[in-house]
């Protein structure tokens, strides 16, 4: 056992304890698994979000079937185990996506029911129109009933380009990488979960979500990737 540092040593360079740095943990990064309707417009706008994001805060692997809601929500479970053995991950959320368009409005309803139940546990983000609701809601408020066709020659005119539809390549992509690093994401939130409130008044008689239109959640996906972006900070 070493002598004890004298008094008068005790504060000398040679003596002093180097202090330990402090680590910085970077919070693992949650997996996000999105299975869609739409083939294109809907992976391509969550990818460009995903690459938004601060590198290694969030991985977002994205399925766009062509399948409608209730077909949709029952490849869920088969994607979902080929993806995690694919990639040897396991998903943290796994979200639905899809739209009312001109679909039954009992198969849109029983979609979103069945997506939610204690059994699936996914997460559903629908959109009454269609999921270019959301893009609309970064220009203007949309309060009024409006079909896909009204939104697509809205969103004309708010981009400055001609045929929405039928855009594709490296046109269509350019659309939706612009809407997901939008400079009014936010005001499209605040938009979108003001209609949400609107036709879902806890005080007020329960409207179904195949009846309400205008209405999407697509921002509460959104807000749950950027809460990845913040727990980096």
């Amino acid at each position: 056992m070493g002598k004890p540092v004298k008094v008068t040593d005790q504060n000398r360079s040679w003596n002093r304890k180097t202090a330990k740095r402090p680590v910085a943990v970077r919070p693992e990064r949650r997996r996000f698994l999105i299975v869609s309707e739409g083939t294109a417009t809907e992976p391509i706008y969550f990818k460009s979000l995903e690459k938004a994001l601060p590198q290694g805060t969030v991985q977002v692997e994205t399925c766009g079937t062509g399948r409608s809601e209730l077909s949709l929500v029952k490849e869920i479970k088969r994607i979902r185990k080929d993806k995690e053995e694919e990639l040897a991950v396991t998903f943290d959320e796994v979200w639905a996506v899809f739209d009312k368009d001109s679909f039954l409005k009992d198969n849109f309803d029983n979609a979103i029911h069945s997506c939610s139940s204690p059994k699936k546990g996914y997460g559903v983000a629908w959109s009454n129109e269609c999921f270019e609701l959301w893009y609309l809601l970064h220009f203007k408020e949309q309060k009024t009933g409006i079909g896909r066709k009204a939104i697509f020659k809205a969103l004309e005119k708010e981009l400055g380009v001609h045929g929405y539809e039928t855009l594709k390549g490296d046109a269509g992509r350019a659309i939706h990488e612009r809407i997901a690093t939008h400079a009014n994401q936010a005001t499209a939130i605040t938009r979108a979960k003001k209609l949400y409130a609107d036709w879902n008044d806890p005080q007020a008689q329960r409207t179904p979500p195949s009846l309400q239109n205008p209405c999407t959640t697509i921002y509460q996906l959104v807000e749950k990737l950027l809460a990845c972006r913040q727990s980096e900070k």
